[in-house]
């Protein structure tokens, strides 16, 4: 009985929403993540996610059930800078979040918390650990000698 089962969940996993959830989240966190570095390590504007990110998670109700995992999985964060209205998505590092590009590390912003869409259905999801590797800023670079 349990290859019987395993068999089904091998053919029909792949195309289960869970499976197209979970590559969504892989999908849009290696965008991010290579906006981020592009941005030369600075926040990005969450309008620049539904103008010129993944072409399947462009319509708000694609991209705001997988953007809110991956936030509450504190894998990025939603800031606004209090000296503007904008949107950024922003990641961790080892100062706490990256700010946007001509912020200062004092200035005040604010956490926006998700906007939850009680219809849309989410899973947790894990990013492989290569993927977030391939992102992790060279520590050579930052060496003084």
């Amino acid at each position: 009985m349990d290859w019987y089962l395993e068999e089904a969940s091998t053919i029909f996993y792949p195309m289960s929403a869970r499976c197209q959830f979970e590559q969504d989240a892989c999908e849009l966190y290696a965008w991010i993540m290579t906006r981020i570095r592009q941005n030369n390590w600075r926040a990005i504007r969450k309008t620049d996610i539904e103008r010129y990110g993944p072409n399947r998670l462009r319509r708000a109700e694609k991209l705001t059930p997988v953007l809110n995992q991956l936030i509450a999985q504190n894998y990025f964060r939603i800031i606004k800078m209090r000296s503007h209205q904008a949107l950024y998505v922003s990641a961790l590092d080892n100062n706490g979040y990256i700010l946007p590009f001509g912020a200062m590390s004092y200035e005040p912003f604010d956490i926006v918390p998700p906007q939850y869409n009680h219809n849309a259905k989410t899973y947790s999801v894990v990013i492989p650990p290569a993927l977030i590797q391939s992102f992790t800023p060279d520590s050579s670079a930052y060496t003084l000698f």
